[in-house]
């Protein structure tokens, strides 16, 4: 598997490598960089599917009378329970934990995602008068950012599921 080549330590280790591998090391690593790029960009793929989720809930909760951060909050969770699913599948590779130990962290990062949701939502809506729906797009950007970098630290393994690295060598294989 490409992923497994790179990251060996005695691909990417500096003191390991001769002089005849160092070309093929570098091109490791960029090998490398290319798929955390396509990762991240499968993760947007899936962000704005879930997006789509968390602000057609927030419309339809809102239409049905339910308050602004009620809304916001049972939209965000039905949105992180399909991310996490869709990032199982697509973006990230599983196995660092149990599922049991995965689900306790993925829930501590949905918990201080949710409070930056809601705090941001409110913020705009509430304090600065924006249109609530305007906040609950504009709070996503924050959101985004903390979801990836903790779920890519902290829940996942941080390297990219099999469906990534499979496109990503076939992306390779064309280029070449």
């Amino acid at each position: 598997m490409l992923y497994k080549k790179l990251m060996t330590p005695a691909r990417l280790g500096p003191s390991r490598l001769t002089v005849a591998e160092k070309p093929r090391a570098i091109i490791n690593i960029c090998a490398h960089r290319q798929i955390l790029f396509l990762q991240f960009g499968i993760y947007l793929i899936v962000g704005g599917i879930c997006f789509s989720i968390d602000i057609t809930g927030f419309l339809i909760l809102r239409y049905l009378g339910i308050w602004l951060l009620a809304a916001s909050a049972l939209s965000f969770v039905t949105a992180t329970i399909a991310n996490y699913f869709l990032c199982c599948t697509f973006v990230f590779r599983r196995g660092r934990f149990s599922r049991q130990k995965e689900l306790c962290r993925l829930f501590c990062i949905a918990i201080v995602g949710l409070s930056l949701n809601s705090a941001v939502v409110w913020c705009l809506a509430e304090v600065l008068d924006f249109n609530p729906t305007l906040a609950k797009i504009l709070a996503v950007l924050p959101v985004l950012a903390w979801n990836y970098l903790g779920r890519r630290a902290l829940v996942f393994d941080g390297g990219p599921s099999a469906a990534a690295v499979m496109v990503a060598e076939r992306m390779r294989e064309r280029l070449q």
